[in-house]
């Protein structure tokens, strides 16, 4: 039996010392230096001492039917164990962060609180014997020390509803470990039996009990106002700060671990989110594969983020760290990087494009000429190159002047892009010269083929300017991967002496590099040196 009012009384100091215990805890880990330690000891104690004098007040309330008494140093004993298991498990679960060593560290705690019951039940002493109950001692261990795991963790979580649950789960940890003890306890009077000359009547530890439960109310009082002051310096910093982040032009996000604090509002346009949504949400969802432990300070990453309709948006974060209410907080940095890709897309296509035709330009031509050798030695690919020389086209720059000669070349681009195939590359190299490059041939009657076709087209009509025509033709010269050369320079090489014979032969003509064309060159050569002595 017990008595129901002390019951309550129990309860509510229960209630009282753990909220004293976690907002002093909560200080404490707010508080720098020699501060942090002492009111890290204080927040253990009064752990501890929550533990014992609900304890001892359900024992003050039980009602054995006999005289009762308590052992004194069992009694030290009880509250001693408390304050070591407690204190163990709270230093512990400070530098940890996995959820399995919270757990562990939870249960440290419940051992703390086992002691702290079963040394204070053998302290407590009746006129008679104690049989204990081993099948209901067992299950009220094996029941509370979970629920103080459990406990621990949601101390240890992000989330600000599960931590709220802690309070609650180590409330139930200690009345489960309590009834269930007392339940596996049976008295029998024994009127020979009589107390140890130190033993202290009910009435005399009353006083103790009743001032440990009053120093856990002034405790909490003390915690209440530390929460209210924290509470209020964290919205005034968060305001000052969110203040600050918004006349930034980049976004901003300031987080606590991975949960977003708050955000200003460059980084909700960007995102695309509705002011105020970003609070409380995960910076994982925002930007995947940001782990901000793993972000060194100062050095910008690029990524993407994940907008609210879902589309990815490039962007490069940077991060900081920065003191807010006493807590260290990160603030990611999140640069718009749209623009600088669009811009420097733009620069590639310049660095790569014949400004006047648009099409490929001489350092494009080599680069794609280069992949293209080295990918048919891989794969025994043919391929090639023809060198286009318009015929006339220096006469019409002559007479009509360089703006109409580079209407002309647009012109002759596009008729030279519509012989293509899907697979070729054509360019302009340079003046009145194109080159092409076949990548798919399946023989030299290919390359030739094209040629034909692009001397036709040439110079099957005139281009009209103004209702002028202007007569142009087309000399071509080939060279083909393997046979003629292995190597892109070699390849340009051998294509521009093939051209060379063309022009030597009249125009308007293609033909294939041979062999005998370099003897050709070097007799020319010769003759041309001789001329000049």
């Amino acid at each position: 039996m017990h008595d129901v009012r002390l019951m309550v009384v129990a309860g509510l100091v229960c209630a009282v010392g753990i909220y004293a215990s976690f907002a002093i805890g909560n200080h404490a880990a707010r508080a720098n230096g020699s501060a942090r330690s002492r009111w890290g000891i204080v927040s253990i104690v009064a752990s501890a001492s929550t533990a014992w004098a609900t304890h001892f007040i359900v024992l003050l309330a039980f009602k054995p039917g006999m005289p009762a008494a308590f052992e004194p140093v069992l009694t030290a004993i009880s509250l001693t164990c408390a304050i070591f298991g407690l204190g163990a498990g709270v230093l512990i679960s400070i530098r940890v962060r996995q959820r399995w060593q919270l757990f562990g560290a939870g249960l440290l705690v419940g051992v703390g609180v086992t002691g702290l019951h079963y040394i204070g039940q053998a302290a407590y002493l009746v006129q008679g014997t104690v049989v204990w109950n081993l099948a209901l001692v067992l299950p009220s261990v094996i029941a509370s020390l979970p629920l103080s795991g459990l406990a621990m963790v949601a101390v240890g979580s992000r989330d600000r509803r599960i931590r709220a649950t802690a309070a609650p789960l180590l409330f139930v940890s200690i009345a489960v470990l309590h009834f269930c003890g007392m339940a596996a306890m049976t008295l029998h009077f024994d009127a020979a039996k009589r107390f140890p000359d130190n033993a202290v009547s009910p009435q005399a530890i009353t006083p103790v009990v009743a001032g440990v439960s009053l120093a856990l109310i002034v405790l909490a009082i003390f915690g209440w106002r530390f929460d209210l002051t924290a509470k209020a310096n964290l919205r005034h910093d968060r305001r000052r700060l969110r203040e600050l982040a918004d006349v930034a032009l980049e976004g901003l996000l300031i987080c606590h671990n991975d949960i977003v604090i708050t955000a200003n509002n460059s980084i909700e346009i960007l995102s695309g989110h509705v002011p105020g949504t970003l609070s409380g949400s995960f910076v994982s969802s925002l930007l995947p594969g940001l782990d901000i432990s793993s972000l060194p300070e100062r050095e910008e990453r690029e990524m993407d983020l994940i907008g609210a309709d879902g589309l990815e948006v490039p962007v490069r974060v940077l991060r900081r760290e920065v003191a807010l209410g006493h807590k260290i907080q990160t603030v990611i940095a999140v640069r718009d990087q749209r623009e600088r890709l669009k811009t420097e897309a733009k620069m590639r296509l310049l660095a790569f494009t014949d400004p006047l035709t648009g099409l490929a330009n001489r350092t494009r031509f080599f680069d794609l000429l280069a992949i293209h050798t080295a990918s048919r030695r891989d794969r025994d690919k043919v391929g090639a190159v023809l060198m286009i020389d318009l015929d006339r086209f220096k006469e019409v720059n002559d007479t009509l002047g360089h703006a109409v000669g580079d209407i002309v070349l647009r012109m002759v681009a596009d008729r030279l892009q519509s012989t293509m195939r899907m697979d070729d590359v054509l360019a302009r190299l340079g003046g009145d010269e194109f080159a092409v490059l076949q990548t798919a041939v399946e023989a030299a009657d290919n390359a030739t083929a094209l040629a034909a076709r692009i001397v036709k087209i040439i110079a099957a009509s005139p281009f009209m300017l103004d209702g002028q025509p202007i007569h142009l033709g087309a000399s071509i010269g080939i060279a083909m991967a393997p046979d003629d050369g292995d190597d892109p320079a070699e390849l340009m090489r051998n294509a521009d002496l093939a051209l060379y014979a063309v022009k030597a032969d009249g125009r308007g003509l293609f033909r294939r590099y041979d062999p005998s064309l370099d003897e050709k060159m070097r007799q020319r050569r010769a003759i041309e040196a001789g001329l000049r002595l």
